[in-house]
């Protein structure tokens, strides 16, 4: 009885095992944009008012080159520091979640 106790208590660790594997490849394929994203708290001002309505003019986005100006504006603002790189991550997330821009 014994035996199976453990044969029992050694397959329920490698599916939790397998398991936590599964959530690692999916958290690896998340858009590193959403990561920054959500790393900056960009919703922290953003839940209010929407994306692709802005209060502030300079923040009007029409194409993809206006959505990464947009980005670099918040980043500068709030002293983020985000790197050229990570403004394009930011913004290709966004494109793809909410503006759908073809170029």
């Amino acid at each position: 009885m014994n035996y199976f106790k453990r044969i029992k208590s050694t397959s329920i660790a490698i599916l939790l095992l397998g398991l936590g594997l599964m959530t690692s490849e999916v958290s690896a394929e998340e858009h590193p944009g959403k990561v920054l994203f959500d790393d900056n708290n960009c919703m922290q001002c953003h839940a209010g008012l929407g994306f692709k309505i802005s209060p502030n003019p300079k923040m009007t986005v029409t194409d993809k080159a206006s959505l990464a100006k947009t980005v670099t504006l918040c980043s500068n603002n709030l002293h983020l520091g985000l790197f050229d790189d990570e403004i394009g991550h930011i913004a290709d997330y966004l494109n793809q979640k909410y503006y759908k821009f073809d170029h």
